[in-house]
């Protein structure tokens, strides 16, 4: 991780602006990635956009369900953030434009994070989230892609929002598989459009495709 980081970090020094996105499937890895990229930037003004607060809450879409055939289901599933269809991609693709073309703007304010300016004078913008796994590779000058296997994500999410947040422990169990499904047909097929392709399965942080050499 430290050498792709610094791989990253002359990329940027080489720019006069530069906007990456780090996307991934739930407890992939890309906010821990994203938080040890930007502690290079104490000194360095930048914007670290997250597009989590983009994903529609659950309560407008819990009428809304997929009956996908490739699903090997014949009952109607959730649509989960893994599906495009479950974000506002037209806001959040506006909002990076507005950065990229001078104009400040206000983030969302959502529970967890409350609302916060970005800033268009700065020189990286750093957009982190499975939302702009979505948007067009042509908004960005360099695209991370982080994964990991069923097993790996599903204990980290365990830890995570079980233990950490207070979620239930069976309504995630019972959710994993079809949203693991989900992944895999609609989320993961998209790393086709990355630069930077990492299998972060049991922490291994192995490099699958890099334009670092």
């Amino acid at each position: 991780m430290n050498q792709l980081i610094k791989n990253i970090l002359l990329f940027i020094e080489n720019r006069e602006d530069t906007t990456i996105r780090i996307c991934g499937h739930g407890a992939s890895g890309k906010t821990t990635f994203a938080e040890k990229l930007c502690a290079h930037f104490t000194d360095v003004p930048h914007n670290l956009l997250s597009t989590d607060p983009y994903i529609i809450p659950s309560h407008y879409r819990q009428y809304t369900f997929t009956n996908d055939s490739r699903e090997d289901s014949d009952r109607f599933n959730p649509v989960t953030a893994c599906m495009a269809a479950a974000d506002e991609l037209s806001s959040l693709e506006r909002d990076i434009r507005m950065l990229k073309e001078g104009i400040n703007f206000l983030t969302i304010d959502v529970p967890w994070q409350p609302a916060h300016r970005m800033y268009q004078d700065r020189k990286i913008h750093i957009v982190e989230g499975m939302s702009a796994t979505f948007l067009p590779p042509s908004l960005f000058d360099l695209s991370v892609y982080i994964y990991t296997d069923s097993d790996t994500e599903l204990n980290r999410r365990l830890y995570r929002d079980v233990e950490l947040r207070g979620k239930d422990r069976q309504l995630l169990l019972d959710s994993h598989t079809f949203r693991r499904r989900q992944y895999d047909l609609h989320m993961h097929e998209e790393r086709k459009h990355f630069d930077v392709v990492i299998d972060d399965s049991n922490s291994a942080f192995n490099i699958i495709k890099s334009p670092f050499h």
